[in-house]
């Protein structure tokens, strides 16, 4: 949203006779009402983020003495990015909560603008010192390796894939990549491999090593074109799509991947 924010408004439903009684109540006495907010099974506070009990807001009698707003025959109550709305009926003097509004905050984040937490090998090719520590320790000929092998694990060669991707999304580790033949290696294997969530990884992958120069020079090599798409994040696709779609084997990817 523009404004980084999304508004939920809930309102009780109107047929249920029993759930008008129990929000209904005489002006003066004691009630309280507590609302929490998850996604699934996954709380979240009004920030968006994710929280590991649930964040109760609360609402109480005392709050309309000293915290709401009489407008329009309505209480207006806000705690905690949650207001809480209470229709006031002057003739008998009752109360009925009408409404309840969360705003929740986003962080502000700029359209096109992805972020991903860092990886190790990522930051450590970021120097020169880090590039020759990696060269030393022998890991990326050891991943060439285990993506090579038949018997590697799907999940076990998307998580090589998605390290080599944090590695070449710098200047320093796309020279390294290239340096060790990585790239012609993954743009095989999102051609011809037998199991589309190794093609998805990698083609994630692909795209992340296409925004540095050198990354993407070496990806036309490969028959695979890039450009922007409109932010500062760049998108390589195979030239032959064809190709890309083209399954061999599609039961033996149902059965692993």
């Amino acid at each position: 949203p523009q404004n980084s924010m999304i508004v939920f408004v809930g309102v009780p439903n109107p047929s249920s006779s029993e759930l008008s009684k129990t929000l209904t109540f005489k002006n003066g006495t004691n009630f309280s009402f507590k609302l929490n907010v998850s996604i699934g099974k996954v709380y979240i506070d009004t920030m968006c983020k994710e929280v590991g009990s649930p964040l109760n807001i609360r609402c109480d009698s005392n709050d309309i003495k000293h915290l709401a707003t009489y407008t329009n025959n309505f209480y207006h109550v806000s705690k905690n990015g949650v207001t809480f709305i209470f229709a006031h009926f002057p003739e008998d003097d009752t109360l009925r909560l009408s409404q309840i509004r969360l705003d929740l905050k986003l962080e502000n984040v700029s359209p096109n603008e992805n972020r991903m937490p860092p990886h190790l090998f990522g930051e450590l090719v970021k120097t020169k010192k880090g590039v020759e520590l990696l060269k030393q320790s022998n890991y990326i000929k050891f991943f060439i390796d285990e993506l090579k092998k038949d018997d590697t694990s799907v999940l076990k060669k998307r998580a090589i894939l998605w390290c080599l991707g944090h590695i070449g999304l710098s200047k320093k580790g796309t020279a390294f990549l290239i340096e060790e033949k990585v790239i012609p290696l993954l743009v095989n294997m999102a051609e011809e491999s037998e199991f589309l969530s190794l093609r998805g990884t990698c083609l994630y992958v692909l795209n992340l090593i296409a925004n540095t120069v050198e990354g993407s020079q070496e990806l036309e090599k490969c028959s695979w074109i890039g450009f922007r798409n409109g932010g500062n994040m760049k998108i390589c696709l195979p030239k032959s799509l064809k190709q890309f779609f083209h399954i061999k084997n599609l039961t033996k990817d149902m059965a692993k991947g």
